[in-house]
């Protein structure tokens, strides 16, 4: 039995929620998502606090009393927590050696709403969401975090990987890039390989942030709504007190009624089954009324995690550009932002052929036929790309012969600043679902 849960019945046909199991599994999302604490340190909290993990719980032998990370990784993936229930995921095998294993199974089939939900929809997806940026966001943190505001949002259009966060150097000064990583393989690898100064973008993408920050009320109606969809989904199941108070009095009647007749007689018997029925009716309404309680304290969590959101907003509006870094981070996050960067125009990538009557040109002459600046120039000749050469004609300059020049231009694709520091038709910022009327509003507007 998965932990948070127990049979209802004797004939196991049916799940009820464990209430003080359930509230540990609340916390352990809560801990995750809106304390943003890690697997391992979450692990340590529930052993610190004397919580029993659930194998111990489930009367198994082990040698430990302590919470793992993995355990925590399990409990926060589970499709249980939202009301979705897996079944025949493995079946017996047997190994090479001849011992019994369990193998996955073709039979394995998800039943919705088959387990009575814990954690709303919103919640979960948000845990996630963290989970699968948590590899990039908690790992190779950078000497200064904001060069790379949105790390681990960055995908590159072309083949949809994650983009790395590099450092380049220009005159001794480092500029932070996002630069698309599929370049392991030489097979597989990206064609066009983008990267794009990372101010730029951050800036770009903050003020497009901000933008749907302004529109406060219409995201407010627009979280309010989902919180009240996960409300009513939460409790559909719940008979409530006043199913519970009319059975009660139904049973009152029946006891009256069936103490007119002698016992054993065919009425005695006949309401009797009636007042046996009603009471198993009254225990089911009673568990439901006390498990709907509880789910009232779950989504009470829930919804100030969520709403902690709108008072980011209340308090800075007007002053989004003030926010500080942990608060842009935490914005990105609850927004589930996602960038976007192609590669240049190609048209701008098209360096000109060189047409010219001399075989011998000067650096100044080789860079203006060429449409390149002298510092690109010096660049690809001090890496050996491009031979120079000395001439009777001048001892302080150097030379590029004609046909040399066209043979790296050949090879060679340059944008110019202006189009690689492009945001506005490079990038492309998506949201999460719940804020795309928003955004889409926004653009129409």
């Amino acid at each position: 039995m998965a932990y948070g849960w127990q049979w209802a019945d004797e004939d196991k046909t049916r799940y009820r929620i464990d209430k003080e199991e359930a509230m540990v599994r609340v916390s352990i999302f809560t801990m995750f998502v809106e304390e943003d604490m890690s697997l391992r340190a979450i692990a340590h909290k529930l052993t610190e606090d004397g919580i029993v993990p659930p194998a111990m719980s489930r009367g198994w032998k082990v040698k430990s009393a302590a919470w793992r990370p993995s355990t925590i990784h399990k409990i926060l993936t589970a499709t249980e927590n939202i009301g979705t229930i897996t079944i025949c995921k493995t079946k017996k095998g047997i190994t090479d050696s001849g011992t019994e294993t369990r193998k996955p199974s073709d039979l394995v089939t998800a039943i919705p709403g088959g387990i009575p939900a814990i954690i709303p929809g919103e919640l979960y997806e948000l845990a996630q969401y963290k989970l699968k940026h948590n590899r990039i966001d908690k790992s190779h943190v950078h000497h200064k975090p904001e060069d790379f505001l949105l790390k681990s949002h960055v995908v590159c259009k072309t083949c949809g990987y994650r983009m790395g966060n590099v450092y380049r150097f220009y005159g001794g000064k480092a500029y932070g890039v996002y630069r698309c990583r599929k370049f392991y393989s030489k097979y597989d690898r990206c064609p066009d390989f983008p990267e794009i100064k990372a101010d730029k973008v951050n800036a770009y993408v903050w003020e497009d942030c901000c933008r749907v920050f302004e529109a406060i009320e219409e995201i407010r109606d627009t979280i309010r709504a989902r919180i009240e969809a996960d409300v009513k989904g939460f409790l559909e199941n719940s008979s409530g007190a006043q199913q519970v108070a009319q059975l009660r009095q139904e049973l009152t009647q029946a006891e009256a009624e069936r103490d007119k007749h002698a016992p054993g007689s065919y009425y005695y018997n006949l309401v009797s089954q009636d007042i046996q029925s009603k009471q198993a009716q009254l225990r089911k309404y009673e568990e439901e009324s006390k498990h709907a309680e509880g789910s009232e304290q779950l989504l009470d969590i829930y919804q100030r995690s969520v709403l902690s959101f709108l008072d980011f907003l209340s308090t800075m509006k007007g002053r989004y550009h003030e926010a500080t870094f942990k608060e842009k981070r935490n914005a990105l996050n609850v927004l589930g932002v996602t960038v976007t960067v192609q590669s240049c125009d190609k048209g701008a990538l098209e360096a000109r052929h060189v047409e010219t009557a001399k075989e011998w040109l000067s650096l100044t002459e080789a860079a203006e036929l060429a449409g390149l600046t002298m510092d690109v120039l010096r660049y690809h000749i001090g890496k050996g790309e491009l031979a120079i050469y000395k001439r009777d004609e001048s001892h302080r300059n150097r030379y590029v012969n004609r046909d040399e020049l066209n043979r790296f231009l050949a090879t060679f694709s340059y944008a110019p600043r202006s189009v690689r520091e492009d945001v506005q038709t490079r990038v492309e910022v998506q949201y999460s679902p719940i804020f795309s009327g928003v955004q889409s509003s926004l653009i129409s507007d």
